[in-house]
């Protein structure tokens, strides 16, 4: 597993479409601000295989009441709508 800052958010390009995006290491700031430019939010737990696509889909209102990212150990994935500037978004400029 790579370890990194949790308070970086690294982003991965990753293989279900152009639009989706992976911040592994997310702060639960950037999960707040970052939400409303998405279509769709899965998580990746460690135990989950990424390329078999074992994900776990959580819904908006688990994340606006509260939802707790342990960001050394998940990693998030993004499906961004297409009317978002996807080149700010990645640059992590909300």
């Amino acid at each position: 597993h790579l370890k990194q800052n949790p308070e970086s958010a690294k982003i991965w390009m990753f293989g279900k479409g152009p639009n989706t995006i992976i911040y592994e290491c997310l702060t639960e700031t950037t999960l707040s601000a970052i939400i409303a430019y998405t279509l769709s939010l899965f998580i990746i737990t460690p135990e989950m295989d990424k390329t078999s696509g074992d994900v776990k889909e959580i819904d908006r209102e688990g994340v606006s009441n509260g939802f707790k990212l342990d960001a050394p150990n998940y990693n998030v994935i993004f499906e961004l709508r297409k009317d978002v500037d996807h080149e700010k978004v990645l640059r992590g400029n909300f």
